[in-house]
């Protein structure tokens, strides 16, 4: 299985980066050099976020590899893995609310507390943690490999075992 880290924060800031593009050009076609050094800036940083969001985790039954375009970023096996979650990244808000944001399934290398997911999800993304948006098939096929054992932090009322 293969998928994007956030495939919707991909096409966003992918479509961000063309816009700022074609922003630079027009300034610098118009001479106005540095609304177009700041639109070449923006282009730069929503590049960055594009190949963030639009690298791919592939997920087998030996390992976990993050890929981005056709260079492995980040192997990690499952024996070197001792936790597998969920998060919501919603969390200063979330006490009185039944959205609990962004699901993510998240791969730890450590054991986490409450306090640790919390700092997380606080400071997401990870930097040392391979993870992707959360869905449904997704979660079966790491079920299927890893066990039943997901933890699951600020995820409001999810049931991934039906």
């Amino acid at each position: 299985m293969t998928v994007f880290v956030d495939k919707i924060k991909f096409i966003i800031a992918g479509a961000t980066a063309l816009v700022f593009l074609l922003l630079s050009i027009l300034f610098l076609l118009m001479h106005f050099w540095i609304l177009g050094g700041i639109a070449l800036a923006g282009m730069v940083i929503y590049i960055v976020l594009t190949a963030k969001n639009g690298s791919r985790v592939h997920v087998s039954d030996e390992r976990l590899e993050v890929r981005l375009l056709w260079t492995t970023q980040l192997t990690v096996n499952w024996c070197d893995i001792r936790e597998v979650g969920i998060c919501g990244t919603k969390i200063l808000k979330a006490a009185g609310s039944k959205w609990s944001g962004a699901r993510y399934v998240y791969f730890s290398k450590t054991k986490m507390d409450d306090e640790e997911r919390f700092n997380m999800c606080l400071e997401w993304p990870p930097k040392d943690k391979v993870y992707f948006r959360f869905n449904y098939k997704r979660i079966k096929k790491i079920i299927r490999i890893w066990g039943p054992e997901i933890v699951q932090y600020n995820t409001k009322n999810l049931n991934i075992y039906d």
